[in-house]
């Protein structure tokens, strides 16, 4: 008589590591296939397929949250329950019924952009988020140097040139470029010095070590506008802040919202985001 059975067993298929992990993926939608796959191997002595147990958790997440194909549906009815009810909220639900074999819905202030970050794309994006969030002057946009968000913010009627919006690069993403191109090893932190200098004289020190060292590092740094990445040439736009961090942070609290369906995970969204507002008012306020 065989002592264990193999992954392949025909009783042991995703209905049964469904209900082994189901407490696992209610306590976090996120957790990893491999987790769910030693939480079995504990349980049952052997370490099921990784489709075994994608298949388990999907159904574990739709037991939870509802059923994926089903969400799609309750969304628009949800998010008319908030406009009606919340004055000020707006929401503009565009679908593309094929694109490349999938059929996909997206919202543009949470989930992602369409077609891999084109300039249709981001214009998509960055219209609405100009018509509805952000109508004051005197905004400041950070970001990487993605061509797709470069033609859509130049573009004439974008909404998003100067002096409505001002444009800067995430220093993260510029020094990042600068350490790949030039392959020196403190090339990268003299440049971040250089940029996060508040007055002239502290960046051209900085810049001068650059330019002994390796005269391309300059060339290559000029290149790019100094107010588009230096903090001295900013005009107190920035206020500080050097990088998309703070946008990574929000991406962070959101993390466990991507692997629900639809119309639980525009609900979470909402939830985390009315929360992380009321206490960061609080905390400016104290």
């Amino acid at each position: 008589m065989a002592t264990s059975i193999s992954s392949d067993h025909k009783q042991l298929d995703y209905h049964v590591i469904c209900a082994r992990i189901f407490l696992l993926v209610r306590d976090d939608a996120s957790v990893s296939i491999k987790v769910l796959q030693e939480a079995t191997d504990a349980t049952y002595g052997f370490r099921p397929s990784y489709r075994k147990v994608w298949l388990a958790k999907q159904k574990a997440v739709a037991q939870i949250y509802g059923d994926w194909k089903e969400s799609y549906g309750d969304l628009p009815r949800w998010i008319l329950g908030i406009t009606s009810t919340m004055d000020g909220s707006v929401a503009l639900l565009k679908t593309s019924p094929v694109r490349v074999g999938w059929k996909l819905e997206y919202i543009a202030y949470c989930i992602c952009t369409r077609g891999g970050g084109n300039a249709e794309s981001w214009s998509y994006f960055i219209t609405n988020l100009r018509r509805h969030v952000t109508p004051q002057q005197g905004i400041l946009e950070i970001s990487d140097r993605h061509n797709g968000i470069k033609d859509a913010l130049e573009s004439l009627d974008s909404g998003w040139r100067p002096p409505h919006t001002y444009r800067a690069f995430c220093i993260r993403h510029v020094a990042t470029n600068f350490a790949l191109t030039l392959k020196r090893q403190d090339a990268r932190r003299w440049l971040v010095n250089a940029a996060y200098a508040k007055t002239e004289a502290e960046f051209d020190y900085w810049f001068d070590i650059m330019r002994t060292e390796n005269p391309a590092m300059c060339d290559w740094a000029n290149r790019m506008e100094y107010e588009r990445w230096t903090q001295h040439k900013n005009g107190g736009r920035r206020y500080g802040h050097m990088t998309t961090n703070i946008s990574e942070c929000v991406n962070s609290i959101l993390k466990g919202t991507r692997n629900i369906p639809m119309t639980s995970l525009v609900k979470s969204t909402y939830l985390w985001l009315a929360e992380l507002f009321v206490v960061r008012g609080q905390t400016a306020e104290a």
